[in-house]
């Protein structure tokens, strides 16, 4: 995991974006680091919605 640690840093360090529906591993930190404007999205979210993505890169609010 430290590899793919190490280039997440890398990505993020950059300023960089990974595509997150191919990225099963996409913390929340990284994520809120590379979709800023998560939080301009996510008022349209119905707060019925719920998926195993959005639960695991939201975890760490």
């Amino acid at each position: 995991m430290a590899f793919w640690d190490y280039l997440d840093d890398m990505v993020r360090e950059a300023k960089g974006a990974v595509y997150p529906c191919k990225d099963a591993r996409l913390s929340p930190r990284n994520f809120q680091a590379y979709y800023p404007q998560w939080t301009e999205f996510a008022q349209y979210i119905d707060p019925r919605f719920s998926s195993s993505f959005w639960r695991r890169v939201l975890s760490e609010q």
